[in-house]
């Protein structure tokens, strides 16, 4: 219907998403994920909001308002000395808190590890959402002998009302359809990178130019600092001359940095603090390739090899866990096993030595982190769980 002359359309509200996720661990690849996310979805036209306890986030905060997406910190929890008693009152303020910003919301949308946020899904319940979304960040094979009774009843719950469970690949999906959750609503959704932010390509090296590598991750045992370390040890010793810079803050820095000094490589690694996310493209874009020789049981499907990926990065990796899911043997990178320095010592070299090989994996990598990892896309598929209908030129 056209309006009469002076009339306008009222304008159609932007769809509501509350994020929310219990994990309290500071800042970790799930927050990283949420922020990019949210960031595809604002551009999409929805409206998404973070509930996160924020101690320790100040980074999510402000690259969330950089992006027009609001963070509600949680009610602090009181302590009274009053045992179960004190438990159950933070409950009630933590539902009360979730059942006031779910008002009007089309979808919630929780981010968990293990079966996780029974609270989250009864303030839903209580006002009525229409849609909750699970994605989860550790798989049932790492998260279950953590969990218990209340782990449990979670799970019941949230397979009576779940619109969708998700993991970031198959065989993790298939893993919580195995644990009772139905089958047609489990989904594998990848993570995604804010393509906005990561714009920028790398630039290939110079024919004769030593290949620059890059590792971003948590100081963090199972990472594989110490393997890559080993690596250019080998390297160094077969004439090789590559250089790595390690991203990342945790309290391995001081074993690492005595590593360095130990194996006489101080010339070829570097360890960088920690540095804000905002900073991550220019250095990525400074790179030449990716590296993460990790074997850590927390892994699951890890947001740098996508960043990587989507700037022109070729990566180097282990075959665990999500990896594989992301790196494409010898088309996108190369898969090396857990632990072995001198299997990625060769595929780092390999990479070194043939530049053609290393063009068409720079491309490679490219075109399918722009066809899968984007977080546009990424949020069109999310939004289809919401169950929203976006217009093609959202």
């Amino acid at each position: 219907m056209t309006p009469h002359a002076g009339q306008t359309l009222a304008r159609v509200p932007p769809l509501k998403v509350l994020h929310y996720s219990p994990l309290d661990y500071g800042m970790t690849g799930v927050e990283s994920f949420v922020l990019q996310l949210t960031a595809g979805q604002k551009r999409l036209g929805l409206d998404p909001v973070i509930t996160i306890p924020i101690s320790d986030r100040q980074e999510l905060v402000r690259t969330a308002a950089a992006a027009g997406v609001p963070v509600a910190d949680f009610p602090a929890r009181v302590s009274l000395g009053l045992g179960k008693l004190n438990t159950l009152i933070n409950s009630v303020r933590r539902v009360r808190h979730l059942v006031r910003l779910l008002q009007g919301c089309t979808a919630l949308h929780m981010h968990s590890a293990g079966f996780v946020g029974l609270e989250a899904m009864l303030a839903a319940y209580l006002v009525g959402t229409p849609k909750i979304v699970v994605t989860h960040h550790a798989t049932v094979s790492i998260a279950k002998p953590f969990g218990g009774r209340m782990a449990s009843l979670t799970r019941r719950v949230q397979a009576r009302l779940a619109t969708a469970s998700v993991m970031p690949y198959e065989d993790a999906a298939q893993e919580l359809a195995q644990e009772g959750l139905p089958a047609e609503r489990v989904k594998a959704v990848p993570y995604c990178i804010d393509e906005v932010r990561f714009a920028g390509e790398n630039v290939p090296p110079e024919p004769d130019e030593p290949m620059r590598l890059i590792m971003v991750a948590r100081l963090f045992p199972g990472k594989g600092h110490e393997v890559l370390l080993n690596a250019l040890a080998l390297l160094k010793q077969r004439g090789c001359r590559v250089s790595a810079v390690m991203v990342g803050h945790g309290d391995q820095r001081p074993l690492l940095q005595k590593q360095i000094q130990d194996l006489d490589i101080a010339d070829m690694a570097e360890l960088r603090e920690h540095v804000n996310h905002s900073e991550i493209p220019a250095m990525l874009q400074a790179s030449h390739a990716i590296v993460l020789p990790s074997f850590m049981r927390g892994e699951t499907f890890p947001l740098s090899l996508l960043e990587g990926q989507l700037v022109g990065l070729p990566a180097i990796a282990t075959r665990w866990y999500g990896i594989p899911s992301i790196v494409e043997d010898g088309k996108t990178g190369f898969l090396v096993e857990p632990r072995s320095e001198e299997s990625l010592a060769d595929a780092i070299q390999r990479l070194d030595r043939d530049r053609v090989l290393y063009a068409q994996m720079r491309s490679a990598a490219r075109m399918r982190a722009r066809e899968r990892y984007t977080a546009q896309a990424v949020a069109r598929t999310y939004a289809q769980l919401y169950g929203l209908s976006l217009a093609a030129g959202a």
